[in-house]
């Protein structure tokens, strides 16, 4: 196996979890046809937001109103953060020992308030200190301008970078970028596969 020069690591699902049907939840709405009422309509306004379109109050005024109303501001906040929970197990010293051997970027799907929140509350942030975060970026994955814009910062041969993440369709599209790509699910897995590749 290739060993890489420049390791990617997402948030969600890769250093802390991630638990979508929390929000839905945390307002009662709990039932199957409740979700998908709700499902794909939040979900656009969330990638918009997500895609730099909207300032967080912006986008918190548009759930409101997105949902009647049927809930204020403080109880909408409270929901869209339950979603992120504790940091994934063993992430934080494996996130330490890998970058101690290779240089490594966070690159993530997330939004100004959910990054702010977990900032402090995800101890392996502390060793990615260069981001790649599609709010600032002003687009998300999968789609290959997320991949093109980092390869032409890093100016690293997309071939020697290892992209790590947990959603399979991010990953398709990180290989049509000529990149490298892990999906993880547990720190044990992707600790293998960075001693596979020479890493560790």
């Amino acid at each position: 196996m290739k060993k890489p020069r420049l390791l990617l690591f997402d948030l969600g699902n890769v250093l802390v979890r991630f638990v979508p049907d929390q929000f839905p939840k945390s307002l009662g709405l709990d039932g199957r046809d409740a979700r998908a009422q709700y499902d794909q309509g939040m979900r656009d306004l969330t990638n918009q937001y997500e895609s730099g379109k909207f300032s967080t109050k912006e986008y918190f005024l548009l759930l409101r109103s997105f949902f009647g109303n049927r809930f204020d501001v403080g109880e909408l906040e409270q929901a869209f953060l339950s979603v992120l929970t504790d940091p994934i197990p063993g992430m934080e010293e494996l996130v330490r020992k890998a970058t101690a051997q290779l240089p490594s970027v966070l690159v993530s799907n997330t939004n100004e308030y959910h990054f702010s929140t977990v900032l402090p509350r995800v101890p392996a942030l502390k060793y990615l200190p260069k981001r790649y975060l599609s709010y600032q970026l002003g687009v998300i994955k999968p789609l290959p301008e997320f991949y093109q814009y980092i390869v032409r910062i890093e100016k690293v041969e997309p071939n020697e970078m290892l992209f790590i993440d947990d959603v399979e369709e991010n990953l398709r599209s990180a290989e049509l970028a000529g990149m490298m790509g892990f999906q993880f699910q547990d720190a044990a897995g992707l600790e293998r596969e960075l001693i596979n590749r020479g890493v560790l």
